[in-house]
């Protein structure tokens, strides 16, 4: 008896041994299902790029199915042979797809444009045929930062030739110190003096701290935000009293006290050496009271003898130099000539206490000059 079973069936194909007809309905299925992927992906490609226009979606999808149709319609007609080998579905759907988005991919991208990118200190020259400036420097490995700033928009079609620069934009904080300094005040006291000043309050130099925000394109400052303000010393201004009253007049000095009165008339001397004397203290300036003065300190000290020696102390002349050998500077008869004892008595007075009246008026005072 004849085995009328069916073979067995194996996944994911058809079986070799079918009938006419069983054929022909396969290789139809197949066909309609070839044309519905090829326009699924055709679309699914479409979608993804919105630059493609309307018009060439209509065209291509009817371009696919006009494909289809006409496949369907040959092997219906039997114009091709029934294919009687296993079908791959798997395989066939992954050729279509993979075929259909590259073809599809290359269409909308359109051909490579050259452009360069300045950016982090250097000229970086860059082909592709990115739909968009963001996708290629994506595709060039340039990351753009959310606050970074591009010559062009990032959306924006590629232009071959096109110099696009990238500044980097950074943020940092900064601490600044301001220094208020302070002022003088003069206030008026009556009850002090117009020549007197006193300080009341010390001054001190105000301090304030500000934190900004500084914004930086490529390194260099552009702009910058004020994050907080802190008073950390209040200024202080200097006080200065100035006395307004003025001073008493200072009473008068007290009278000078009155010279010594000068001798009547000098009394008469037997030598010559008054009259030398009286001479050589003209030659000087010293006459009328200064030489009255004078006249009266020798006549005390030696009543105007040149070999006058006082035993006690050794004071030697008319000047009673001591010791008398100071005289030898003016003469080497020192201790007999009336003219160089007096020389060296009128430089000693004059040195010493700068006129005659002024050495009278000690030895009067002190009993000594």
């Amino acid at each position: 008896m004849t085995d009328t079973s069916l073979p067995e069936a194996v996944p994911g194909s058809l079986p070799r041994h079918a009938s006419p007809g069983r054929s022909a309905l396969a290789a139809t299925a197949r066909a309609a299902m070839i044309g519905a992927l090829a326009i699924g992906m055709t679309g699914f490609v479409l979608a993804r790029e919105l630059n493609v226009t309307a018009e060439a979606s209509a065209d291509a999808s009817a371009e696919a199915a006009a494909e289809t149709a006409a496949e369907g319609a040959a092997l219906a007609s039997g114009l091709t042979a029934p294919d009687t080998s296993t079908w791959d579905m798997r395989a066939e759907m992954a050729a279509v797809s993979s075929r259909d988005f590259l073809s599809g991919r290359q269409t909308l991208d359109g051909p490579a444009a050259a452009f360069s990118v300045m950016v982090d200190g250097s000229v970086l020259p860059v082909e592709s045929n990115a739909p968009t400036l963001a996708e290629a420097l994506a595709r060039a490995g340039i990351t753009v930062g959310a606050d970074d700033i591009v010559s062009a928009p990032l959306g924006s079609e590629l232009v071959p030739g096109q110099e696009i620069t990238i500044q980097r934009v950074t943020g940092d904080q900064v601490t600044e110190e301001i220094v208020d300094s302070f002022e003088t005040r003069e206030v008026e006291n009556d009850s002090m003096y117009n020549d007197q000043r006193r300080t009341t309050v010390e001054g001190v130099d105000g301090l304030t701290v500000t934190t900004y925000t500084t914004h930086l394109v490529d390194g260099e400052e552009a702009s910058r935000e004020v994050l907080a303000t802190v008073l950390v010393r209040e200024r202080v201004d200097r006080v200065i009293e100035v006395g307004t009253k003025e001073r008493p007049k200072p009473p008068p000095p007290p009278p000078a006290p009155a010279a010594p009165a000068a001798p009547a008339a000098p009394r008469a001397y037997s030598g010559n050496a008054v009259s030398i004397g009286q001479q050589m203290a003209a030659n000087r300036g010293w006459t009328g009271d200064q030489w009255s003065c004078l006249y009266n300190l020798w006549q005390k000290e030696s009543n105007w003898n040149p070999n006058a020696r006082n035993p006690s102390s050794g004071a030697h002349g008319i000047p009673q130099s001591l010791p008398g050998s100071k005289m030898a500077s003016h003469g080497a008869d020192w201790a007999t000539n009336p003219a160089t004892q007096i020389a060296w008595g009128l430089d000693y007075i004059a040195g010493r206490y700068g006129s005659p009246c002024g050495a009278w008026s000690h030895s009067v005072a002190r009993n000594w000059y």
